[in-house]
């Protein structure tokens, strides 16, 4: 059959059009190593070169292309795995399969990463040894491990979108950005020190730094931080180490768009916080140690959360925003390094876990300079370099043991209070300044009715002085149940200081009845003992709360200082009549007097 001409070059160009599209398009090709199995591929060892016709399309073995940006296929679970030794190959991508036993590594020559996204899926664990190349970038997919162990020199960044990659040289990331889209990077380094700066991206699927070192290898971050996407996300320090040394982060993490940025700190290897973060979202130390070095490295918008089991360790000094309990209870907080004292700044939470100090010259010092109510039940706060509180509200609620460490307590312009003890160490007392409270019992537990301790046990300090302006606010029940403050190992007045111009006693709840106040024992709460002051040289002053009462001090029962209530009378009826009836007699009186003057 004779075609027009106009057809003729109409076939022609469909039948070129179709070859040029067979030539770009990249196939799937699966590893034989074999060279004789392509409808069912063998998994094995071999060398991966352009001569050897071992990559199956399923029907036949066939050399590779290195133009033809084809994805090569390891793993076909029909054999055991091995090493491929790699010619000179270009490949649009690999992709790691399960085979029956052990898993694949490539090594030897330069593996080229072409295409415009070049993908490497591990839907089993790998390892590439080769250097690889490209302009394009590496994506990595699937959920297993990519370990890369090669000098590579790829450019356009790293993308971990699944699974894990595996490194233990900065070299091995090559150069350009790395994005997390929903996989972690695991540093594997032996043999020390390995600085890794970086633009890092982050997406709302988070980012994950993990550890699995040894010996002597850990790894520092550092570079810019940048986010994309909108919404909240997680940056998690992971991992378990036996390494000497600490790894470090110090990167800024802040928030994204439209949502905020967390931290937290998972499994047992120690991490480093070092940036000048502003995230605003929570910081969770789930296990291991998380060393803050610098100061306020932790936000202090940032509620912080120590798990039982898990530390923050100073190196500088901190400010919590907000300290809670973590998973299990409330952990450890304590100095990192030898040198000084780091002042743990707490100004809000509820925290049960124990605070401080390491050992010689690594003090803490904890202080609390805002409004807002911290409560602390730790029955082993040890630490030595003092307690201030300028602000808000502190309540000890420990059940034992030391609540407010063992150095001194200084409180102005805020209150102390709770169900707890404190019991100081060497000369340290608890002074009350200007403005500052007692105010035994936490509205929490038993209607706000309760009991603060404190113990001279381990002081030659006065266990209480309560300087000018200083006061004590005691919450009164029904059936005389009120708050009380006791004193452990008292030993007589100068354990407690009273300013010669008064101390004042507030109240709330007032009712008619007995309350004890002040409780007073030479031992641990057995024996009670003289309080070593009258009424007449107490320096007390009943302030506000009373109105409508008589109040009456009580001294008379050994070491109990009470305040007996009793009502004012109102005026009887009678009262009433009798000054009625006498009101009208003098109206009449003065009526008749007006009328014998006009008459």
């Amino acid at each position: 059959m004779h075609l027009p001409t106009s057809s003729r070059f109409y076939v022609c160009g469909l039948l070129a059009f179709a070859a040029l599209s067979s030539a770009l398009r990249a196939d799937s090709l699966t590893w034989d190593s074999s060279g004789l199995n392509p409808n069912a591929p063998v998994d094995g060892a071999g060398a991966w070169d352009t001569s050897t016709a071992l990559w199956s399309n399923g029907s036949v073995d066939s050399i590779w292309d290195n133009a033809g940006n084809n994805t090569a296929v390891f793993g076909s679970s029909n054999g055991a795995a091995g090493t491929v030794t790699v010619g000179t190959i270009t490949a649009g991508g690999i992709t790691f399969n399960p085979a029956t036993s052990g898993s694949y590594l490539l090594s030897g020559g330069t593996l080229t990463l072409g295409g415009s996204t070049p993908t490497i899926t591990t839907n089993a664990n790998a390892e590439i040894a080769s250097a690889i190349a490209g302009t394009t970038g590496l994506t990595k997919e699937g959920s297993g491990v990519l370990t890369l162990s090669g000098t590579n020199t790829f450019t356009g960044g790293l993308k971990l979108n699944a699974g894990t990659v595996s490194f233990s040289v900065a070299g091995n990331l090559s150069s350009g950005a790395v994005t997390f889209g929903g996989g972690s990077l695991r540093f594997v380094g032996t043999t020390g020190y390995s600085a890794v700066s970086k633009s890092w991206v982050v997406g709302t699927s988070g980012a994950i730094f993990d550890l699995a070192t040894s010996d002597k290898g850990y790894v520092a971050y550092s570079g810019t931080m940048t986010f994309t996407g909108s919404g909240a996300r997680t940056i998690t320090l992971s991992g378990s180490s036996t390494s000497s040394n600490t790894s470090s982060a110090s990167m800024v993490i802040g928030d994204g768009s439209g949502g905020a940025t967390s931290l937290v700190k998972n499994g047992s290897a120690s991490w480093n916080l070092s940036g000048a973060n502003t995230y605003t979202g929570s910081t969770t130390v789930n296990q291991g140690i998380l060393f803050i070095n610098g100061d306020n490295r932790i936000p202090v918008a940032s509620t912080v959360y120590i798990a039982s089991g898990a530390s923050i360790r100073l190196v500088n000094n901190q400010t919590f925003g907000n300290l809670q309990d973590g998973t299990g209870g409330g952990g450890y907080l304590t100095r990192a390094y030898s040198g000084g004292t780091s002042t743990a700044t707490i100004q809000a939470g509820r925290f049960s876990g124990r605070i401080y100090d390491l050992g010689t010259d690594r003090y803490i010092a904890v202080a609390k300079t805002t409004s807002g109510l911290l409560r602390l039940s730790g029955t082993t706060n040890d630490y030595t370099g003092g307690t201030t509180i300028s602000s808000g509200t502190l309540l000890i609620n420990n059940t034992s043991g030391t609540g407010l460490g063992v150095g001194n307590v200084t409180v102005t312009n805020a209150t102390l209070g709770g169900n707890g003890y404190s019991a100081l160490g060497t000369a340290a007392s608890h002074t009350i300044g200007s403005g500052g409270v007692i105010a035994p019992g936490d509205s929490e537990i038993n209607g706000g009715i309760g009991t603060l301790t404190l113990n001279g046990a381990n002081s030659t300090g006065a266990i209480l002085d309560m300087q000018a302006g200083s006061s004590f606010s005691f919450n009164l029940g029904a059936g005389d149940a009120n708050d009380t403050l006791r004193f452990y190992t008292y030993a007589g007045a100068s354990d407690f200081l009273r300013d010669s111009g008064g101390v004042v006693l507030n109240f709330s709840g007032a009712l008619a009845g007995t309350y004890d106040l002040f409780r007073f024992y030479s031992n641990a709460g057995t024996t009670l003992t003289d309080a070593g002051f009258t009424q007449a040289t107490s320096n007390f002053t009943l302030g506000s709360g009373l109105t409508g009462y008589n109040a009456t001090w009580d001294y008379s029962t050994l070491g109990v200082i009470s305040l007996t209530l009793t009502a004012v009378p109102e005026p009887s009826s009678a009262v009433l009549f009798g000054l009625g009836g006498l009101c009208a007699m003098v109206l009449w009186r003065r009526a008749r007097y007006r009328a014998s003057v006009r008459g």
